[in-house]
């Protein structure tokens, strides 16, 4: 090779080079410039029931718990405290796929009711824990396009879901739990008095975990609701949760309906066990302080797994009386 040769080469080599560096660059800014001015602000279009606080978990890991509060049609941020609270604190914790948008919706009715129907006269703490799971049909077109073409003859929409959910349920048993325990140690710190806690679905394996992880913050709590649970229904005989549970100022509830498909079919394929929400205690037997609310008949066959939650929903009563101060 002449040395003009060399020179020739090592000038292609730098051009080539420069190209690629420069549109690394380029991705980079326009990654930056996206994610900074036009991807939607948290919370983007949702519109927060009044008389209700929502605490976000979803940015935890550099911000800590934050208070959504209304400005206009935005939603501010700002670092969560529990001054201001009634001394009576009811705390909803949702289920998987409930994204950012969904966070109002999900515990709408149970809220209105407790604060009409259910003369409830204490504050009201909804509790949004980090899911990630999108309904396939939910996302954006392309990147439903983008999976179908990954996966090309081969069935997407189980595969995927199935994905999500495991995601889901991992975050559940994790930063949920974590925050979840972040959150109670801030209500207790504020010497609220009373702390109820209404979980739902996937909710309740975040609650079980938290309780697992630190059974004795179970005595800050007085009642604790467990909707349609997404658990094991083998852990009714765990003896950490028997303890737990004996801490509970008024005990534990757990509402379930045999006609649950979303848990006889979906969760028991994805984990391969009865799920609590659906068979009850079964041939176990409960703790001292663990009830159980056949809800059945009461909910009927359609869609029972979400209408604990829906508007005239005869669980929305049993509800309010669950976390009345016990007499």
């Amino acid at each position: 090779m002449t040395e003009d040769e060399d020179i020739s080469l090592r000038q292609i080599v730098v051009q080539v080079a420069a190209l690629v560096i420069g549109s690394c660059g380029l991705l980079m800014a326009w990654a930056y410039v996206s994610i900074t001015y036009f991807m939607p602000p948290p919370y983007d279009g949702v519109t927060l029931q009044p008389g209700v606080v929502y605490v976000s978990a979803r940015r935890f890991e550099t911000d800590g718990l934050e208070r959504l509060s209304a400005n206009g049609t935005a939603i501010d941020l700002t670092p969560w405290s529990a001054k201001g609270l009634e001394p009576t604190v009811t705390v909803l914790v949702h289920g998987y796929n409930t994204q950012e948008h969904k966070i109002a919706a999900y515990f709408s009715e149970l809220a209105a009711y407790l604060q009409a129907d259910g003369h409830y006269r204490g504050s009201i703490v909804v509790f949004d824990w980090p899911t990630v799971g999108v309904p396939l049909d939910e996302l954006p077109t392309a990147q439903r396009v983008q999976l179908e073409m990954l996966a090309r003859d081969r069935p997407v929409q189980p595969g995927y879901e199935l994905a999500m959910y495991g995601i889901d349920q991992r975050r559940a048993g994790d930063i949920g739990a974590r925050t979840f325990l972040a959150l109670l140690d801030t209500l207790t710190k504020a010497n609220v008095r009373t702390i109820n806690v209404v979980g739902h679905s996937m909710g309740c394996q975040l609650l079980a975990e938290a309780l697992k992880l630190e059974p004795a913050v179970a005595s800050r709590i007085a009642a604790m609701v467990w909707l349609a649970p997404d658990v094991d229904e083998a852990i009714v005989d765990a003896p950490w949760l028997g303890s737990a549970i004996d801490h509970l100022q008024n005990g534990m509830t757990v509402y379930y309906s045999r006609n649950d498909t979303v848990l006889t079919r979906l969760s028991r394929l994805a984990n391969g066990t009865g799920r609590l929400g659906a068979t009850g205690p079964g041939a176990h037997t409960p703790p001292r302080k663990m009830a159980f609310l056949d809800m059945t008949d009461a909910l009927g066959p359609e869609s029972p797994h979400t209408r604990y939650l829906a508007k005239g929903s005869p669980s929305l009563e049993r509800i309010a009386k669950a976390i009345e101060p016990a007499h």
